[in-house]
């Protein structure tokens, strides 16, 4: 329906989002990589790209792993796979790869963020309240946590 549609909208992405979670990292991109490798037409297959990048921007370093190191090289050794690698599909997975990659590595760079910036993770603020306990005589943005 998405393919059709040429955009996704937030229904899909929702509907997209808990097939993820559900079906798990594999399972979900290797059943996109199938959707696209079934276009033939150069202009459709071009569009699928588009598509699933923005799919797979649901969870991008995690999807990057698994279509870099499960999905592709499944197709690349298994030679009775070679065949869906031609030209428009095989090309479009290529750009689908390279943009994933590119975009994980930049993302992963500029995730290197200071001690300021981060969010506060639930076992931090555990390990602070118990650190410091807390009594009547501390500010109250430390009593609301």
């Amino acid at each position: 329906k998405v393919l059709e549609k040429g955009w996704v909208d937030s229904h899909s992405i929702h509907i997209f989002d808990t097939l993820l979670h559900m079906g798990g990292v594999y399972w979900f991109c290797n059943n996109l990589v199938k959707e696209l490798l079934k276009e033939t037409r150069k202009e459709h297959a071009m569009r699928a790209v588009e598509l699933l990048y923005s799919i797979f921007c649901l969870d991008m370093q995690q999807l990057t792993l698994t279509l870099l190191g499960h999905i592709l090289p499944n197709l690349l050794t298994d030679s009775s796979k070679w065949h869906m690698l031609m030209d428009p599909p095989g090309k479009a997975l290529a750009k689908l790869s390279v943009w994933c990659a590119s975009s994980s590595y930049s993302s992963h760079n500029k995730g290197q963020v200071s001690p300021w910036q981060r969010k506060r993770h639930r076992e931090d603020i555990e390990d602070y309240i118990s650190l410091f306990p807390l009594d009547d005589t501390q500010p109250s943005k430390l009593m609301r946590l």
